[in-house]
């Protein structure tokens, strides 16, 4: 059975955290409380450390790390334009602003897994898609605008979800002039991930009802149901994490079936925000008002993918020494 022990309740004092992030090497966490700096804590030391600091009137919405992790992507407003600011995931220093439709909000920003490529999407004047290969980066305009955008875990397609719940695949190596073709229409989505299978999507559902696609044959698979909606999925995809806020508990499930593995208290203060995994996916954050770091550890049947690598220790008498 997978069980979970709570590594350290982050001290944010009643700030609410909007936003939350690990960085490439999962030894710092970085918070957004809503205005021009990024907030660093560091996991091994248990303390603060200096910020990364944004220009005066920024405002911090999204924070993304990118699959390679090389880069990290902070996203927000500034004045009227909505900006990303990507920083490199080393050295936190700022490598590239992107400054995308003015007037408008924020609400998407996904790397592509495997190409130099970030999707921003805002509220009402469509979305770009930026070449990151060069600096400063290269802007392609979209007019469709996204509520969720995810790619497939072969990289081959990229999925979203319209502002009319027009559900839609395109090539991902494409985007910028591909239509993107219909898968369905009419969805109540509250989340959009890459299953562990190539080429599949899940399409989480208010009230845990998560729709599969085959998104290359264009066809529904059979429906998973979860206790809570999949909120986030571990890097690998085989774990997911959603909270239901009126039992204030994280439910963690098996991504490949719905069925709950364990569950932990959370929001003793305040409403809850979200989860996110660790790179490893041997961590998870739950964060909002009330901040906590848990350990995941997987139960000895399950598969050993889930599970993080034993420490190897050398036998006594062996002349040999811990590694």
């Amino acid at each position: 059975m997978t069980t979970t022990r709570e590594l350290a309740a982050i001290p944010t004092d009643g700030r609410w955290i909007s936003a939350a992030e690990f960085t490439p090497s999962g030894r710092e966490l970085l918070l957004a409380v809503g205005g021009p700096d990024v907030l660093r804590w560091s996991i091994d030391e248990g303390r603060w450390l200096e910020p990364v600091r944004g220009p005066d009137g920024f405002t911090v919405s999204l924070i993304a790390r990118a699959p390679d992790g090389r880069r990290l992507a902070i996203g927000g407003s500034r004045g009227e334009d909505a900006v990303v600011r990507l920083h490199a995931a080393d050295t936190l220093a700022l490598v590239d602003e992107l400054v995308g439709q003015g007037g408008d909000f924020l609400q998407v920003c996904v790397f592509d897994p495997v190409r130099p490529t970030l999707i921003a999407s805002y509220d009402q004047r469509g979305s770009d898609v930026w070449d990151l290969s060069r600096v400063p980066a290269r802007r392609s305009h979209l007019r469709a605008v996204f509520d969720h955008v995810a790619y497939t875990r072969d990289a081959r397609f990229v999925v979203s979800l319209g502002f009319t719940g027009e559900l839609c695949a395109a090539e991902a190596a494409e985007v910028e002039a591909d239509a993107p073709r219909d898968l369905a229409s009419g969805q109540t989505l509250v989340a959009l991930h890459a299953s562990h299978r190539p080429g599949e999507v899940l399409a989480a559902l208010a009230g845990g009802e998560v729709e599969r696609w085959d998104v290359a044959r264009g066809r529904r698979l059979p429906k998973l149901r979860f206790e809570v909606p999949p909120r986030a999925l571990s890097p690998d995809g085989l774990r997911s994490a959603g909270t239901e806020i009126t039992r204030q508990r994280c439910w963690i499930a098996d991504a490949t079936t719905g069925e709950t593995l364990t569950s932990l208290p959370v929001a003793t203060r305040g409403d809850h925000s979200a989860e996110v995994w660790s790179p490893d996916g041997a961590r998870l954050l739950t964060y909002g008002y009330d901040t906590r770091l848990h350990e995941v550890l997987p139960g000895p049947t399950e598969p050993a993918a889930r599970r993080p690598p034993a420490k190897k220790t050398a036998k006594k008498g062996t002349g040999g020494h811990k590694k």
